[in-house]
């Protein structure tokens, strides 16, 4: 009986072993797919089931100049993920009542009211997080963009700095009646979290959003010199041109440039999905 027993269970583990091992090389596979025919150097997945982590694979190179391949403990730019986790931190403000969603720029900017263009004066936070406020992708000014790379300021003024300089050019499309990406409008609306907190946006960030998840592995910018990505920022730096993909923006870049955020992958996307979606109103 007892060899019946055990002859079954050995069954069962090697079925499993099949299964989980038919499973990896399925995400191995769709990975490759998704790779084919591109140049990111990398890509990994994570599969959850009935909250638990099922699966993850990760398939390419850490850089695309050397043939290091990747790992799933590696440090991986989240670019606009943190967008999301930006609204998730305002909306939690709003839930406690030290934000509104449809208190216009002009109250909240006084100092700014009379610069800014009058058009932006009655945009709301929830045109910024919806990306109908109608500012444009980021600040049309290359030379003024640029400058931001060396800035040695304190990240909360150079938010101020640059929301003021972005808010006096010509929206793209009037306020409130299209959609239009912009990093940007998450920008203004960190400067905001920290006016009416007195506190910076990467704390807020750690108090809202990444310490109730238990999430301690989160860095925001580039990361520090010395590390396997020291190399490959330095050279961005000093080329100082666009790079696909790469919006280069100061403070809370939502992009792998120079203050950006950071997260190990697989870590994040394991906590937020079992975390709920930012509260949003219905326009959203």
């Amino acid at each position: 009986m007892h060899k019946v027993r055990l002859g079954l269970m050995g069954a069962a583990v090697c079925a499993l072993s099949l299964v989980v091992s038919t499973r990896a090389a399925d995400l191995d596979a769709t990975l490759a797919a998704a790779m084919a025919g591109t140049k990111v150097p990398a890509m990994s997945v994570l599969v959850m089931r009935d909250g638990k982590v099922a699966e993850t694979a990760v398939r390419g190179v850490r850089r695309n100049d050397r043939a290091e391949p990747a790992t799933l403990n590696d440090v991986w730019h989240i670019g606009s993920d943190a967008k999301p986790m930006t609204a998730t931190l305002i909306a939690r403000l709003v839930d406690r009542h030290v934000l509104a969603w449809n208190t216009p720029l002009a109250r909240m900017f006084r100092e700014l009211a009379e610069s800014m263009r009058p058009e932006y004066r009655s945009v709301t936070l929830i045109e910024l997080l919806t990306h109908r406020a109608g500012l444009a992708h980021d600040v049309a000014d290359v030379t003024y963009f640029n400058a931001f790379f060396n800035d040695t300021r304190p990240l909360s003024e150079q938010r101020h700095d640059y929301i003021a300089h972005a808010l006096q050019e010509a929206p793209i499309a009037p306020p409130g009646t299209k959609v239009s990406y912009s990093n940007t409008g998450f920008i203004i609306a960190a400067v905001i979290a920290e006016r009416a907190t007195g506190m910076s946006y990467e704390a807020l960030m750690q108090r809202e959003v990444f310490d109730p998840l238990g999430i301690t592995h989160v860095g925001f910018g580039l990361p520090p010199q010395g590390s396997r990505w020291a190399t490959m920022t330095a050279n961005r730096k000093a080329r100082a041109t666009a790079i696909r993909g790469c919006s280069r923006q100061p403070a809370i870049s939502t992009s792998p440039c120079r203050t950006g955020l950071r997260s190990v992958s697989t870590r994040w996307a394991a906590t937020m999905a079992r975390a709920s979606c930012s509260r949003l109103p219905a326009t959203a």
